[in-house]
């Protein structure tokens, strides 16, 4: 597409010389011409390199800004006076303008052909700009495709009073490691659509000239500067230490909100490669998935470093976080991300919020994006390793089935749908087990299996990698089948002390609330806790729980999620958390329901201190006593930098509605009121 570089070269064999009484001579043996010093640099460079773009020799000269203007002049003097010669320019990059929908294709053609950019047919450009008034509008998907296979695109959306530039897809097929291919990027897209403005898109502008103008004038702006850089030869052009323009367009797509001047860089992060922290199922005998070293927990500034390629309403899966700072003392870090329907199938995508809370920002953060994370992890989405078959067939062939809990429609066994496998949390022997997949993951689409599963979050959960998110689950489990103990049986349980009263005790206060907190220990051994937090007057009862080695560290936890709901309370409805249901639970007495209440005196901490690294060996050692096998499916989204995984366990509950048996007892008259 080039032809050489543009800008200047010496004419013939000059000779630089210098002059005894100062300065610079020309000599071609037939004149001499007198020349000052920065011509002489400029020359002298162009001797040794040839031909050299303008700007280039600007800046390989290091001319200082203001210097400009009289270098410029004094090169243009050795062109008149035939020392130098204008070198042709590169030919430039042919642009084709395509639209889908009301896409304002005419006005910008109209602008780019008065830049001297005529438009050409799409066949023959070096450039297509592909331009929509929807990124989701179903006819993208293809023609993006299409004309990326043997041109580089500039997408382009139109908006009411914004306009969306970007990303540019160079030309080819499959994935790209430097860049989005067309496939991944319209995944991406269509994640975030909202369903409800789709092809109710408004032309450019909204009917207001102003903002019309600008938007076509930007998006003209933008293709000059793509033309430009597709112009370059390779390896020219781009800034010291950092990438050329051509791959910062292929990294984000920016948003210009044409009535405020903001501009809003959505990235767009480069195809996704292997799952981290995947890989093959650990051998009998080899050390088990939980046996991790102390420490690997990760910061917020890790997980946020992990996360920048996805935090993005348009292009991630993350909103920017917000951190606010609750009554307590405490901090809140909300975000949210998008979900499929909780009734399964392919209706319309909606966005849920996840939530974090910690004694710093730091620590709210950290919570807020593992849960984020976790929630869209365990979304379905297709998987190669699954099978489609019936529980049926996979006992046949000496397979186990982990089956949800009996419930108002019984899991029929000859019913065709997709099951995930399940690895062992400990090494020894496993074996082949499997999981339906509409038990461990939300919004499948078999909808018979979904209304008989009905999963919920219980064992799922985020890591700094594999062996962290296991402890987690395992964790989780353990908490939600000894809360559901308690809950269903409705047996009152020992009052347990926290280590900092005066604290939890003001923070409650802040809030309103007064609070005390039970020994809810799981029928294994494994320390459980809940913490209870009521009104002046024993009503509003809410609730939180944690596991931990001992049970001042479930103690611990259970208040810092306590704290986290009134936080979430405090700042509105926006948790869902004030339901009609939860609304009526709340208006009730503590005292109407014992089993909320602390009985006998205030337990101390027997529990021995479990190093770090062996707590996960030493739960599942006390769940293999108690009967209790454990396994994982690893739920790890290719988009996402954490490590997702859901633990599950034939013998253990939730208090909803579990992968596992019925809970004893019956039905649970309530929900939790958390």
């Amino acid at each position: 597409m080039t032809n050489g570089p543009r800008g200047l070269a010496p004419r013939g064999p000059w000779r630089l010389l210098r002059d005894p009484g100062g300065g610079f001579l020309l000599d071609d043996d037939e004149d001499r011409v007198r020349i000052g010093e920065r011509q002489a640099h400029a020359l002298a460079l162009l001797r040794r390199r040839g031909a050299v773009a303008t700007d280039d020799l600007l800046s390989d000269l290091g001319v200082e800004p203001q210097e400009v203007p009289a270098l410029a002049g004094e090169l243009a003097d050795l062109v008149r006076s035939d020392v130098l010669v204008r070198t042709p320019g590169p030919l430039r990059p042919t642009v084709a303008v395509e639209g889908v929908g009301r896409s304002a294709t005419a006005e910008l053609r109209a602008v780019l052909n008065a830049a001297g950019n005529p438009a050409v047919d799409a066949g023959a450009a070096d450039l297509v700009v592909l331009t929509c008034d929807d990124h989701a509008d179903p006819r993208l998907p293809d023609l993006l495709t299409g004309r990326a296979r043997r041109s580089a695109v500039l997408l382009v959306r139109w908006g009411a009073g914004r306009c969306w530039i970007g990303p540019l897809i160079g030309a080819g097929g499959g994935h790209r490691s430097a860049g989005t291919c067309p496939a991944c990027l319209v995944e991406a897209l269509r994640a975030n659509a909202e369903p409800d403005l789709a092809g109710a898109a408004h032309p450019v502008g909204a009917g207001v000239p102003g903002v019309h103008g600008a938007a076509v004038g930007a998006v003209a702006a933008a293709v000059e500067g793509v033309l430009e850089e597709l112009a370059r030869p390779p390896g020219e052009g781009a800034c010291a230490g950092g990438p050329s323009s051509p791959q910062r367009w292929r990294a984000g797509i920016r948003e210009l909100r044409l009535r405020t001047c903001e501009v809003v860089v959505h990235p767009v992060p480069p195809c996704p490669g292997p799952a981290p922290g995947s890989g093959p199922a650990e051998p009998a005998g080899s050390e088990p998935a939980g046996s991790e070293p102390a420490g690997s927990e990760p910061t917020g500034s890790d997980l946020a470093g992990r996360l920048a390629g996805v935090v993005s309403g348009l292009t991630g899966f993350l909103d920017h976080p917000r951190v606010r700072r609750a009554a307590s003392g405490r901090f809140l870090a909300t975000t949210t991300h998008p979900v499929r329907p909780s009734s399964g199938g392919a209706g319309a995508r909606r966005r849920a919020t996840a939530s974090g809370a910690g004694r710093t920002a730091e620590e709210a953060l950290t919570a807020c994006l593992g849960e984020a994370v976790e929630r869209f992890s365990t979304v379905w989405r297709p998987d190669p390793d699954a099978v489609v078959t019936t529980t049926t067939t996979l006992r046949a062939a000496g397979s186990r089935v982990v089956l949800p809990a009996a419930g108002p429609r019984p899991w029929r066994e000859d019913a065709v749908t997709e099951f995930r496998s399940v690895r062992p949390v400990a090494g020894g022997a496993w074996p082949d087990t499997w999981v339906p997949a509409a038990a461990v993951t939300f919004g499948h689409p078999d909808r018979w299996a979904v209304a008989t599963a009905r999963p919920d979050s219980t064992g799922c959960a985020a890591g700094g990698d594999v062996p962290d998110a296991v402890r987690r689950g395992l964790a989780e489990l353990v908490e939600r089948d000894a809360v559901a103990d308690w809950w269903w049986g409705r047996e009152p349980r020992t009052g347990a002390a926290h280590p900092d009263p005066d604290g939890i005790r003001a923070a409650l206060a802040a809030h309103g609330r007064r609070g005390w907190f039970l020994d809810l220990t799981h029928r294994a051994g494994i320390p459980v806790a809940a913490a209870v937090g009521v009104l002046p007057d024993g009503t509003g009862t809410t609730l939180g729980f944690g596991t931990a080695a001992t049970l001042t560290g479930a103690v611990v936890r259970a208040g810092e999620e306590l704290l986290q709901v009134l936080a979430c309370l405090e700042f509105g409805d926006e948790f869902g958390l004030d339901g009609a249901g939860t609304a009526a639970w709340r208006a009730e007495h503590v005292e109407d329901h014992p089993h909320l209440l602390p009985h006998g005196d205030v337990r101390d901490d027997p529990t021995p201190v479990v190093p770090a690294p062996d707590v996960r060996t030493d739960w599942c050692s006390r769940l293999a006593a108690a009967g209790c096998e454990v396994g994982f499916v690893e739920l790890t989204h290719p988009r996402a930098a954490v490590p997702v995984v859901r633990v599950v366990s034939p013998q253990l509950r939730s208090w909803r509605r579990p992968v596992g048996p019925a809970a004893p007892g019956g039905a649970n008259p309530w929900d939790l009121p958390v």
